[in-house]
């Protein structure tokens, strides 16, 4: 992150689509390194700059460069966080993610909306509305990747800290086609009595 932010004050010259074209080669690379080098290149642009087919880029990076979960959460939590907080209308619009054949595409629709469950943008607060938590999370109940899997169990889990008893029934619905390790790590901020008693109906 130092070492973009120094790039990007060392070369004043350089447009956002610049930054971007840059961008993009050094996320096309193997390299881990590069990936995470050529996303920290344009955090800082995306809230004020580009249009909304930047969202078509990112499932391209999430399909064809990304290689593991620390690269795919590191675009989410850094770079579309900042992108949607500059356009929250977009934050529940990637449905089509969930259908995709990459897993980082599929634990990104639910990484990159985390930090919306209850966020201050502005003046106001925007709350990701709870059907679009369980839709995204009864879409990939049968998912066989794990770590899809724990990025159902975190969307969860940051839903329970707002929404507790909703989170609670959707658990309690669900509770035989959820995978033990999603079910764990989705309560595994509630309250002991809570838990075991969830775990209790799965056994």
């Amino acid at each position: 992150m130092a070492l973009a932010d120094g790039y990007a004050l060392q070369h004043p010259e350089l447009t956002p689509e610049h930054r971007l074209q840059l961008c993009e080669s050094l996320v096309g690379q193997s390299y881990h390194e590069e990936v995470m080098l050529g996303q920290a290149l344009i955090r800082k642009l995306v809230q004020r700059h580009f249009d909304e087919n930047l969202l078509d880029r990112f499932k391209y990076w999430l399909e064809h460069h990304h290689s593991n979960w620390a690269q795919c959460d590191d675009l989410c939590m850094k770079v579309i966080y900042q992108y949607f907080l500059g356009r929250p209308h977009l934050i529940t619009t990637l449905d089509s993610w969930l259908q995709s054949p990459s897993p980082w595409c599929r634990r990104a629709a639910n990484v990159a909306v985390l930090k919306f469950i209850h966020r201050k943008i502005g003046k106001n607060i925007y709350r990701l509305p709870l059907t679009h938590v369980f839709h995204n999370s009864t879409t990939l109940l049968a998912d066989p990747d794990i770590y899809v899997q724990k990025s159902v169990g975190w969307l969860l889990k940051a839903a329970a800290d707002h929404h507790r008893a909703e989170v609670v029934s959707f658990l309690e619905a669900h509770i035989s086609q959820l995978q033990r390790g999603t079910l764990r790590y989705a309560i595994e901020k509630m309250e002991p009595s809570l838990r075991e008693a969830i775990l209790s109906i799965k056994t």
